[in-house]
């Protein structure tokens, strides 16, 4: 086994949502009164490619561990806003139109 193979998702998914882009997206979250947080597909193939196929392979799965990080940062950026809200990860820009959720 590699070593990305054995990296958890979720983790390499909060590392993503650590960097300081979607730190103020996160944020602006509670400000303006939104659970959607907004990730661009190309950002996640850009951080760690195998995570962004592993995505498309079983979105299920991979939205799941996006959705449970950005919530884990959001408690961090705005812990009242994460008591009261969950957070849903929404991907952008896929090289081609492919439905991840059903």
């Amino acid at each position: 086994m590699t070593e990305l193979e054995v990296t958890d998702p979720q983790e390499r998914f909060l590392e993503l949502f650590k960097t300081e882009k979607y730190r103020q997206r996160i944020s602006q979250l509670a400000v303006s009164g939104k659970t959607s947080l907004i990730v661009d597909f190309e950002d996640i193939l850009t951080f760690d490619h195998t995570l962004a196929e592993r995505l498309i392979e079983k979105p299920e799965e991979y939205l799941r561990h996006a959705d449970n990080a950005a919530q884990n940062q959001l408690a961090i950026e705005a812990p009242e806003y994460a008591e009261k809200q969950k957070v849903t990860v929404r991907i952008v820009g896929l090289l081609e139109p492919t439905p991840l959720r059903k």
